[in-house]
């Protein structure tokens, strides 16, 4: 293992060494290790407000999210390792004289710690967890330190998964065979009790809440260290995690001994995968290893900066609709499900929910891909007009998905559709001002920064600069209504909104005027 060792020291060294050109990079990293260790200490401050049958609703989330980290483990261990290499290891490690079990072992740490962004996600609502559910003092740090296990095993059981499959041809399907096998099980028993109980969310949940789960292997060691959180640790939880670890250094050590050849599969697949993402940019969608090119109609138009847009239109019909994606249908969705279940009917409820979902799971934006097209910087227009028409296929997008989500709610709430336009430009105000904070971080940072810290930093900067906005709609919004008349809090929020973003615009125009910034 020296050769894996020196690669991973030389890798945190120079890593460490780039951190003294970027200054702002380590107040970075400070910001994000003291905002863990804060939120990790101090969630246990938040004053509870126990939902009904809290104990099932938190047993059924963590199994879900159990169940949902394991598959996916075993799933990635049957792609041929698409999720472990990239043709910068094929060409490194592959001809290196080291044993391809120390190779396979070096793709596997390196997994480990793109897969810790689930941790991130999930420390972020340890406050919410301890408000809504009757956890222990020291549940936030159980409920991560278990995540982190089950990260662990994981990502050794899709290297050993992995394994098993590159050593006889065949292995792989009988692998996915009885993996949709156990899906589809699972789903014909949740569909078992819902018919049964004719309700579907307590259907789910006592299927969900059935002591078979909790008695399976693996599945039930990690389900029962997470209800410890609720019920207090004993000795069990112990055993658990040290059988979790156990197995994790099994299958480990059952892998380092195998007599591995798969570096063939890994280097097609991985060549494949880099030739897809790149028919992938000239309009070629690639299914079942048939190439399907489609060809938009039209062509660029306008020039200078509006020419950006009109380009990131014809790439977007390449792939599918413009204006609307997946993002559109789980937004729709999510404004169904909360019309039909919410007792309260508060639509500004709903508006923060759909604007925290679109925080959280809002990651890759058009501009971004725009800035490593370096002719950008070459167009003759001032910064400020090229982050606008950058940015503004993303902020029609937003407006659609709150039109229709906002118009799905305004039916079933039976209110004013005059609100339920407004409520769509609030939508979009948010949605605009994260992209322009993710300007601003981009402006500070640069654009190599570790992906965890990055988003880390994306959420906390977001709260930060909308919290102000949230304030001042509750404070004035009734001195607003005195004028004129009604919806005060929503245009508040509004205005707050442009005047930010247009601050951000100002701020962050440097990097589309100096290519180093990239």
């Amino acid at each position: 293992m020296a050769a894996i060792n020196y690669l991973l020291k030389r890798t945190i060294i120079n890593s460490i060494k780039e951190l003294k050109k970027h200054p702002f990079k380590i107040v970075a990293y400070l910001i994000f290790i003291g905002f863990m260790v804060f939120a990790t200490l101090n969630s246990k401050k938040i004053e509870q407000n126990s939902l009904d049958n809290s104990k099932q609703i938190f047993n059924s989330i963590f199994l879900i999210l159990t169940l949902l980290l394991i598959y996916m483990g075993i799933k990635n261990g049957t792609e041929k390792g698409n999720t472990l290499f990239r043709m910068a290891d094929v060409n490194f490690l592959f001809p290196a004289p080291i044993k391809a079990q120390k190779v396979l072992i070096y793709g596997f740490i390196k997994q480990i710690f793109t897969s810790l962004t689930f941790l991130l996600i999930l420390l972020f609502q340890i406050p919410n967890i301890h408000m809504y559910f009757p956890v222990h003092s020291y549940g936030g740090i159980l409920i991560i330190g278990n995540m982190f296990l089950l990260n662990l095993l994981c990502g050794v059981l899709s290297v050993f998964i992995y394994s098993i499959g590159s050593l006889k041809e065949g292995n792989e399907k009988i692998i996915k065979k009885i993996l949709y096998s156990l899906v589809v099980l699972f789903g014909i028993g949740a569909i078992y009790n819902i018919a049964k109980s004719q309700d579907i969310i307590k259907g789910v949940l006592k299927y969900l809440n059935l002591p078979l789960f909790q008695y399976m292997p693996i599945i039930g060691w990690i389900l029962n260290i997470f209800n410890a959180a609720i019920h207090g640790i004993n000795s069990m939880t112990l055993i658990y995690a040290i059988l979790l670890i156990t197995l994790s250094g099994l299958l480990i050590f059952i892998v380092y001994s195998l007599n591995l050849d798969y570096y063939e599969d890994a280097l097609e697949s991985t060549l494949t995968k880099e030739e897809t993402l790149s028919k992938a940019k000239k309009g070629k969608t690639v299914y079942n290893n048939k190439v399907k090119t489609r060809k938009p109609k039209g062509k660029i138009k306008y020039t200078g900066a509006k020419t950006i847009f009109s380009k990131q239109i014809l790439e977007a019909k390449k792939i599918g609709f413009v204006f609307i994606d997946l993002s559109t249908l789980i937004s729709t969705v999510i404004s169904l499900v909360y019309a039909f279940f919410s007792k309260s009917k508060d639509i500004i409820a709903l508006l923060y929910m759909l604007t925290y979902m679109n925080l959280i799971f809002s990651t890759r934006n058009n501009w971004a891909m725009e800035i490593k097209n370096h002719y950008i910087f070459l167009i003759p227009e001032p910064s400020r007009k090229k982050i606008f028409f950058a940015t503004a296929l993303d902020i029609i997008k937003s407006f659609i998905n709150g039109l229709i989500a906002f118009g799905v709610a305004t039916i079933l709430f039976k209110i004013s559709i005059i609100q339920g336009i407004i409520l769509t430009f609030t939508y979009t105000s948010f949605s605009a001002l994260f992209l322009y904070c993710e300007l601003i971080i981009r402006r500070i940072l640069g654009g190599k920064v570790n992906p965890i810290v990055g988003t880390f930093l994306r959420l906390i900067f977001n709260i930060i600069i909308v919290i102000p906005g949230i304030v001042l709609s509750f404070t004035l919004r009734n001195i607003v209504n005195n004028y004129i008349g009604t919806y005060g809090e929503y245009w508040i929020l509004i205005l707050y909104n442009i005047i930010m973003c247009s601050l951000f615009i100002f701020l962050s125009k440097g990097i589309f005027e100096k290519v180093e910034m990239e």
